[in-house]
């Protein structure tokens, strides 16, 4: 047994949407009949790896196992064996699980080179770009990512809806990626203009800041915004972030370190006032709350790679130090 490989290969794309591509070109009709002809071979060639093999699409990805990861990757690895040459495209483009954790003690997954909080994966609805998919039909990962809101190619917002039956997108449900369900072609929607804070979330999403490595980068501005929307009450587990809160981000992280700054100076003239003991007898977190903990791991307690744990590290060596 062998599978046809797509003829175009995005890096970017996510393992589902490569899937469709590959039922597309292999003859099979859902993804159902092709799993269960691949589920067959594992079955002639690893009994074990075969059980760990899902059934439904949107739970083949490996970040989605629990106790028998192990046989679903080594079924992944089995698969990819099936194509011709040296590719390995299923692995390529699997989300892993990760031992990294965002604090406080968020699981994350790996993909590419870079740690993401579990919880900004989205599971009900997964929006498109219509433009992007006029120019290439394939589904990118980072439009799995709830902070992405905004198409930071096109400059419009991400399409989360179809236009005429008003049902929420999901490829991974519908097994379509340019096309809803009820027929309308999603690559001819019109698109909306978003706002520049969307697109500029949007942008660190994908590439991160300009400085240093990418990989980090992108990690450890995932973890910022994680630690940021859990700070600032918003639910990371929603479907949609709140775009004013996404605004307020940029906000917030463009005037970094002076906002940073400014918030810890109100926390400590707030607790000033409420004292009853000397500041040399105070604990931290009496005064800064979960402010430590929070910031200790977003992935990494490097200060030189958590650029908000530095921050904060040295606003209490010295302004919060003197005052001790």
């Amino acid at each position: 047994m062998f599978l046809i490989t797509p003829d175009n290969q995005y890096a970017d794309e996510s393992l589902e949407s490569f899937l469709i591509r590959v039922c597309e070109c292999n003859g099979y009709e859902s993804f159902q009949l092709l799993s269960g002809v691949l589920w067959a071979w594992l079955v002639e060639n690893d009994h074990q790896a075969a059980g760990a093999l899902p059934r439904k699409l949107s739970q083949i990805n490996l970040y989605h196992a629990k106790h028998s990861s192990g046989f679903r990757v080594r079924a992944m690895q089995l698969l990819d064996s099936l194509f011709e040459g040296d590719i390995k495209p299923l692995m390529g483009h699997a989300v892993l699980h990760s031992s990294v954790t965002f604090s406080p003690g968020l699981a994350a997954v790996f993909r590419d080179g870079l740690h993401i909080p579990r919880c900004f994966f989205r599971n009900q609805c997964i929006p498109v770009c219509s433009q992007c998919l006029a120019e290439q039909s394939f589904i990118r990962q980072f439009w799995h990512l709830i902070p992405y809101q905004a198409c930071h190619i096109h400059g419009a917002k991400m399409l989360y809806q179809c236009p005429e039956c008003q049902q929420p997108l999901n490829y991974q449900e519908t097994e379509q990626i340019s096309v809803c369900a009820c027929g309308c072609e999603l690559s001819k929607v019109a698109t909306k203009p978003a706002s520049g804070d969307l697109v500029a979330i949007s942008k660190l999403v994908v590439s991160g800041d300009q400085e240093g490595n990418r990989d980090s980068s992108i990690s450890h501005w995932l973890g910022a915004l994680l630690w940021f929307s859990r700070r600032h009450k918003s639910v990371s587990k929603r479907e949609f972030m709140d775009e004013s809160m996404l605004s307020e981000a940029v906000d917030f992280f463009s005037r970094w370190p002076c906002a940073m700054v400014e918030e810890l100076d109100q926390i400590v003239q707030g607790v000033e006032l409420k004292l009853t003991k000397n500041y040399n007898h105070t604990k931290f977190s009496d005064v800064f709350g979960d402010l430590l903990t929070s910031t200790r791991k977003l992935p990494s307690s490097d200060r030189h790679l958590n650029f908000v744990l530095k921050t904060i590290v040295d606003y209490v060596h010295f302004p919060y130090a003197e005052t001790v």
